[in-house]
């Protein structure tokens, strides 16, 4: 993941900020290697710049929170999205239901 994390860096040093699709695959990465709080920092940082989360970005913190049995997490994030007026699909349901059974 540092790999990913210094491409990033180097993007925004050559003056090409980073998207929303790059923030997500970053974030799916270190929710995958179980650094769920890295990945809620990559989430902040996309915020702070204005940038808006879709259903694959809350996707990848979701799948985090539930992989790393942060439930309560989870069901913050699914509350945020919600809020953000991002409906909840079958993928965001199975995520959750996949980690409760």
């Amino acid at each position: 993941m540092k790999k990913g994390a210094s491409i990033v860096d180097q993007m925004i040093l050559a003056g090409i900020p980073p998207d929303e699709r790059t923030y997500t695959i970053i974030m799916e990465g270190y929710a995958q290697a179980g650094e769920v709080g890295t990945a809620f920092e990559y989430f902040q940082k996309l915020k702070q710049e204005g940038l808006k989360p879709d259903i694959l970005t809350y996707g990848a913190l979701l799948k985090g929170c539930c992989k790393s049995g942060r439930m309560q997490s989870a069901l913050a994030v699914t509350k945020e999205m919600a809020n953000a007026g991002l409906t909840r699909n079958a993928y965001i349901y199975n995520m959750g239901n996949d980690k409760y059974c």
